[in-house]
């Protein structure tokens, strides 16, 4: 199991970002919103950009494990001048 730590994150190349984007941004995983008039104009417009962007399958992601079993929260008072 790969955990993304500093030290993990450090030892990624280029090539492992490049694998990661090509296996999660995909037309399949993506939602365009549009809102107002013109969308003759937008739908071309969103074609011209995303068109080309290959279609792929979508791996699954590692699922959390959640440690923390209820809300945790610190505070810090600090005397001012």
């Amino acid at each position: 199991m790969f955990f993304l730590t500093q030290k993990n994150i450090l030892k990624m190349k280029t090539k492992d970002f490049i694998k990661y984007k090509k296996q999660h941004y995909l037309p399949e995983a993506t939602v365009i919103v549009v809102v107002g008039q013109g969308e003759k104009k937008v739908l071309k417009e969103v074609k011209r950009i995303f068109g080309n962007i290959k279609r792929g399958h979508k791996i699954g992601k590692i699922k959390v494990k959640e440690i923390q079993t209820k809300p945790k929260v610190l505070i810090k008072f600090k005397k001012t001048s």
